[in-house]
C-alpha cells in the first residue's frame, strides 16, 4: 500500500513488501515551469540504498526521464516509484555497484537496504 503525506514540499512514502518495510521515506518533488511537459523531480530526501536511487537520493526512473508523457501525472509516478521499491529495475540502474549486489546476493542486498534507512 502507498501512503503519502504532504510534509513541507516533500511526500512520504512508507512501504509494505519492500526491504524498507515499516520505515518511512521521505521524497522531495519539484515542478518545472514546463510542466506537465517535462517531468517533475523527483528525489528522496531520506537515504536510501536501491539500484534505481543515486547517491543525490534521485529516482532512475524511465517514466520520470525520457518516457515521460504530458498525459501523465503524480499518482502515477509515485505508484511507479512504490513498485520500483517493490521490484527495482535492473536495466536501469543508477549504482551498477548495488545492482550488482541485488543480481548476486539478493539477501545481502535487502539487508543493506534495511540497515541503510533505520
Amino acid at each position: 500500500m502507498l501512503h503519502t503525506l504532504p510534509i513541507k514540499d516533500d511526500t512520504n512514502i512508507q512501504q509494505d513488501q519492500t526491504p524498507y518495510e515499516d520505515r518511512e521515506l521521505q521524497l522531495s518533488v519539484q515542478f518545472p515551469e514546463a510542466y506537465p511537459f517535462d517531468a517533475p523531480k523527483v528525489a528522496f530526501t531520506s537515504r536510501v540504498y536501491h539500484l534505481n536511487v543515486d547517491a543525490k537520493g534521485e529516482v532512475h526512473l524511465d517514466t520520470l526521464q525520457d518516457k515521460w508523457a504530458p498525459n501523465m501525472n503524480m499518482h502515477e509516478s509515485l505508484l511507479s516509484i512504490y513498485k520500483l521499491l517493490i521490484e527495482p529495475n535492473p536495466d536501469f540502474p543508477a549504482d551498477p555497484e548495488v545492482s550488482r549486489l541485488w543480481k548476486s546476493d539478493r539477501e545481502a542486498y535487502n539487508r543493506k537496504a534495511m540497515d541503510t534507512v533505520q
